[in-house]
């Protein structure tokens, strides 16, 4: 009886292994964590200690995002919500400019913000973030209700085309005296503000990431359960491919980190390559 109500975790920490007896229903939450745990013990990386030297903004509220961050390692990070509307008008750009933008404009909100806080002097690397489903050129976002969400699966459910999940990742940094003089803001077109831009640093990258959706055995009845759990209100496409989610799927190509919110490995490199 009393194994159903206690199980060992087990828990690296310089190069001792740790066993503790725990409440089960609390092992599921200790394991999500425990990368992070580990990650911290065994990986001397010498970004970390780059990154010591500066303040690093999320520029989101997303707890995915959070969580990926802390699972690569990188714990002491504020976080900065954008008030950017997302309301740039899609038919000015292809998918991957759209997103690419998105994100963007979303790290600029943060940006304005933090220039003018107590911490603006200081040496910083702002990450900003967004993600769209697409197929067939078409972009979903979050859904603006139970209504829409359903619509947004329906669509993506009967589209014959590939989805993909499109992560663009945007950091800015202050740039230093060895960087080209040449701004690669530029490439940014409608970003106009030069006063702003000038003395930073803009590293970017896209991501996608392929799925296929379990259409032998979806109908319109499934979606509507998992539209009725509330899961996924708050994702592009109208889904959590971490939770029930990803029943509505049979296959995934790519980086699975990319479709619940950042790019595992992309985010990284970027981040090396800010620091460089």
């Amino acid at each position: 009886m009393e194994s159903r109500k206690f199980c060992i975790f087990a828990l690296s920490y310089k190069q001792k292994k740790l066993h503790l007896y725990i409440p089960c229903w609390i092992y599921p939450f200790l394991t999500s964590v425990s990368p992070v745990l580990s990650m911290a013990a065994k990986f001397s990386h010498p970004l970390y200690e780059k990154l010591k030297s500066k303040t690093f903004v999320l520029a989101s509220t997303s707890p995915r995002r959070r969580e990926i961050l802390q699972k690569l390692g990188i714990q002491d990070f504020k976080i900065m919500g954008s008030n950017f509307e997302e309301d740039l008008d899609k038919s000015k750009y292809s998918v991957d400019d759209y997103v690419l933008q998105t994100a963007t404009y979303k790290g600029l909100s943060v940006l304005s913000h933090f220039l003018q806080s107590k911490d603006s002097n200081k040496d910083f690397i702002i990450l900003a973030s967004d993600t769209i489903v697409e197929c067939e050129g078409i972009i979903y976002e979050k859904p603006s209700s139970k209504i829409d969400q359903f619509e947004k699966l329906k669509h993506i459910k009967d589209c014959k085309f590939p989805i993909y999940v499109k992560t663009a990742v945007v950091i800015f940094s202050r740039r230093n005296s060895n960087d080209s003089c040449e701004n690669n803001w530029k490439k940014y077109g409608n970003i106009t503000d030069v006063n702003i831009l000038k003395d930073l640093k803009i590293d970017s990258h896209l991501e996608s990431t392929k799925l296929t959706m379990d259409y032998e055995n979806l109908d319109d009845s499934f979606l509507q359960l998992y539209v009725d759990s509330n899961e996924g209100a708050g994702a592009a496409g109208g889904f959590q491919i971490q939770g029930m989610g990803g029943l509505l799927f049979s296959k995934i190509e790519g980086d699975y980190n990319n479709v619940v919110g950042l790019p595992f490995t992309s985010t990284w490199r970027l981040i090396e390559k800010c620091l460089q």
